[in-house]
């Protein structure tokens, strides 16, 4: 095999070495099934929840469906131990200062989750149009009266808060809603995003959310964040926590300035997106520390799409298992800053899967080699 992996500068003080010669890399035998290759070791339920500045968030819950089956302490942390949470469940993780993250659980999910605040509320009167700043360029527009609860028309004070997140920024690329990854006909198909909108609609004092009244739509306008990237126009997606996916719904419109549609609900945040491929493509690295593991996962940041594989754990045979854009250029990451076990440094090196021939091997994921870290 090639050496396939580029060194770039770590993001913080710190180096790395990479070397990729298959002849030191131990092979794996041909399973019965991709999963049991890459879901092979116990499923890990003890997590931890963080802002951007690695501050813990107490008072978050996790739900899975209707049922909470646990809530983050003052230090963060929080066990599913006992739960009966299973791989391919849905985790939902609500704090109502936060913008509203999902997870599907898999047995190489590192719950490190990242969740990014919530724009401050702003009081409207719904019986007048009211028009709502996302950023410097986005708006969502609320017609009079198409705001409602229980289907009919709310009169009362209602605290709109629309929060943009921002796909430029690596912190909010990770701590979108759900994964880059939406509902297609013939199964999951992978996403490029162009920016996402969570609108939360409540009566003052409350939790009680208010959505739009049947045959009523809000106005929805995305900043531009990647002119030169941005199509003429650019798919609408909702998030259906449920099953932890995007899902179709219609069509934005460039117009030089925003990304403009229409939405008919606002019980769900909403995504500026286009397919990045057909389907994703599996990959794994043999990851070495020098030093030993200080509890660190490793995950693939797109570069040359808008996309987060999510943090996975390093199994007991120093492998990881990555699903990325084929042939695209992503940045393999390990250490998180944000990430309370294992604070700093981050370490980072470029992958142009472009330039790599070598076939999946007899578990479906393509051998990029051996990532050694000097820790």
């Amino acid at each position: 095999m090639k050496n396939f992996l580029k060194i770039v500068p770590l993001l913080v003080l710190a180096c790395l070495i990479f070397s990729c010669s298959n002849d030191n890399l131990e092979t794996q035998e041909p399973s019965n099934g991709v999963d049991l290759v890459r879901n092979s070791k116990a499923i890990d339920l003890n997590g931890f929840i963080v802002t951007r500045d690695n501050k813990p968030v107490d008072n978050v819950t996790v739900r899975i469906g209707n049922e909470v089956v646990a809530t983050s302490r003052a230090d963060g942390s929080f066990s599913l131990e006992g739960s009966g949470v299973n791989v391919g469940d849905v985790l939902v993780f609500e704090n109502s200062g936060y913008v509203t993250v999902t997870k599907i659980m898999s047995e190489d999910t590192k719950l490190i989750i990242s969740m990014l605040e919530r724009a401050e509320p702003i009081q409207i009167d719904p019986r007048r149009t009211n028009s709502i700043a996302v950023g410097k360029e986005g708006r969502v527009v609320i017609p009079a009266n198409s705001l409602g609860l229980n289907g009919e028309p709310y009169s009362g004070p209602i605290n709109v808060q629309a929060t943009l997140v921002d796909v430029r920024d690596p912190f909010q690329l990770r701590s979108a809603p759900g994964s880059y990854t939406a509902m297609g006909n013939e199964g999951a198909v992978p996403l490029t995003s162009f920016g996402m909108i969570e609108v939360v609609a409540t009566i003052p004092g409350e939790r009680i959310r208010l959505d739009v009244v049947e045959g009523a739509s809000v106005q929805m306008a995305f900043p531009i964040l990647l002119p030169r990237e941005t199509p003429e126009t650019v798919n609408l997606y909702s998030f259906n926590t449920s099953k932890g996916l995007w899902v179709l719904e219609g069509e934005l419109v460039n117009t030089g300035s925003v990304l403009l549609g229409e939405v008919t609900s606002i019980d769900s945040s909403w995504n500026a997106d286009e397919p990045c491929a057909e389907e994703l493509i599996c990959v794994k690295v043999k990851v070495i520390f020098t030093n030993g593991n200080p509890g660190c996962g490793v995950a693939a940041e797109g570069l040359t799409y808008q996309g987060f594989d999510g943090i996975n754990t390093i199994g007991a045979d120093d492998y990881v298992y990555l699903d990325v854009c084929p042939d695209s250029v992503f940045e393999l990451q390990s250490c998180f800053p944000l990430c309370i076990p294992c604070p700093g440094p981050v370490y980072t090196t470029t992958i142009d899967l472009t330039t790599i021939t070598t076939p999946p091997g007899p578990d479906g994921c393509i051998d990029l080699g051996t990532w050694t870290i000097v820790n």
